[in-house]
């Protein structure tokens, strides 16, 4: 029955695409790694298959072995959760990446912009330069717009959707205002390359210290799901209790419970898309 359930949940998904949520997971999540990996599949439909056929497996295997539907449904929430977590490592490992790369753009835009004052020149000897991905296949998309006729300005707020990252987002404001105004742009690229820099610094200080703070949680979940597995193994009495009588079963369901929400806690701890300033 949760087969069929969740079978029509998946089937049910592509008459909602323009359901506001799905957009934004798949803006998220699903194109950042459709991009950088380039995996076209990878949309927040097939992700949420994934997701879904991952927490089947795992209930069907721990109702299988416990014979108890509590138990079953921890493990389709165990199912549930690893695909999602492991997206969001991967995300954050894209945003830090970014993050450097957007950095590094402001530093090349600024040392074109000395030589070149023409803005569109600026970016398209950028474009060449080694950056992520993401950041590179944005700029190439920008230059094809610009150059098949669309306005400057319609072409940089497309532009501006390319990373999911605040300064990026408020650079577009003031690059569309200084190349409506003709300003100054070795300026403004110099005003926002220390500012990415200061804000990437201060981020990788964060990072390492939530990574301190997740490697303290990993080491504990995986220390009690051990000390768990030594006892139940060894003691066969202790097994019986914990997996057969209803009064175990209720307390090992609330002790996996717990560790796969501080696991979900600690990964998704300090996941803030991009800096803010």
């Amino acid at each position: 029955m949760l087969a069929l359930s969740c079978g029509m949940m998946i089937i049910g998904m592509g008459g909602i695409s323009n359901i506001d949520w799905m957009q934004k997971i798949d803006r998220h999540y699903g194109m950042p790694i459709r991009i950088v990996y380039d995996t076209p599949w990878a949309n927040a439909h097939n992700l949420a298959a994934v997701t879904l056929l991952a927490g089947i497996i795992g209930y069907v295997s721990l109702r299988g072995m416990t014979n108890s539907h509590l138990i079953g449904s921890v493990g389709f929430l165990t199912g549930v959760a690893l695909p999602i977590l492991s997206i969001e490592l991967v995300i954050q490992k894209i945003i830090a990446d970014q993050e450097a790369s957007l950095s590094l753009m402001f530093g090349m835009l600024k040392r074109w912009a000395s030589i070149h004052p023409d803005l569109i020149q600026c970016l398209s000897r950028v474009s060449e330069e080694p950056l992520t991905p993401a950041l590179k296949l944005a700029l190439k998309r920008l230059l094809q717009s610009v150059q098949h006729g669309m306005e400057l300005e319609k072409a940089f707020d497309d532009f501006s959707l390319a990373l999911d990252i605040p300064i990026f987002r408020d650079f577009m404001i003031h690059l569309k205002f200084s190349a409506r105004n003709r300003g100054d742009l070795v300026k403004l690229f110099d005003s926002f390359e220390k500012e990415s820099y200061r804000l990437f610094l201060e981020r990788n200080k964060n990072r390492l210290e939530n990574r301190k703070f997740k490697m303290t949680i990993f080491l504990l979940d995986v220390t009690g799901i051990a000390l768990f597995l030594m006892m139940i193994s060894d003691q066969p009495h202790v097994r019986r209790f914990y997996l057969e009588s209803s009064a175990g079963l209720n307390i090992t369901a609330g002790l996996s419970c717990m560790i796969l929400l501080t696991t979900c806690l600690a990964i998704f701890s300090g996941s803030k898309r991009g800096t803010r300033r």
